[in-house]
């Protein structure tokens, strides 16, 4: 695994050992931030679920002005860390959680232009952060959020604007209520 695209193209990045930790893969990777137009510059992310901070840091490559990385394994944490390190996008503003995920969006007081959550595959877990990112007004005006995630993956009340299929893998992109994109 490696950074695609922006200032750090072609940093590899460490990974877990761990089996629970399922990486998103560079093919759809680039296929997310060619449907965002690949400039994040200026954004606000989170990235939820970050595992090894795959999304966060693409993000910080391509631009964005500030992550939020959580996870709750101490492992990915310390992996997320060596990876700032590695490809030297420790220079920007940074927030590295280690936390439940509804923990941090309950307590969030930021708005953020682009949500990464790719929470375990046989969990609601997505569904659920969906909902608390509307309740607490998460999202900025026209940002979005992707999920990654498979078939068997409900969004209680969202409807995804566009929706993308990579073998078993599906990306969902979705915005505020009454936003067109």
């Amino acid at each position: 695994m490696r950074i695609i695209g922006g200032k750090a193209k072609g940093h590899g990045l460490a990974m877990v050992k761990s089996k629970g930790t399922r990486p998103t893969s560079d093919r759809v990777k680039e296929s997310m931030f060619n449907i965002l137009h690949n400039d994040l510059t200026g954004f606000k992310v989170l990235d939820l679920f970050a595992g090894v901070g795959n999304i966060g840091l693409e993000s910080l490559s391509r631009g964005a002005a500030s992550v939020t990385f959580v996870d709750m394994s101490q492992e990915c944490i310390k992996i997320i860390k060596r990876n700032l390190e590695h490809t030297k996008l420790n220079n920007g503003k940074i927030k590295i959680i280690k936390s439940d995920f509804k923990k941090v969006l309950k307590n969030s007081t930021e708005q953020y232009d682009f949500i990464f959550l790719d929470p375990p595959y046989a969990t609601n877990y997505a569904g659920i952060a969906l909902e608390l990112i509307r309740s607490y007004n998460l999202l900025a005006n026209e940002g979005i959020v992707v999920v990654e995630h498979d078939k068997h993956t409900t969004f209680n009340n969202w409807e995804p604007y566009r929706q993308k299929k990579y073998g078993q893998t599906y990306l969902s992109f979705f915005c505020n209520e009454g936003e067109q994109k």
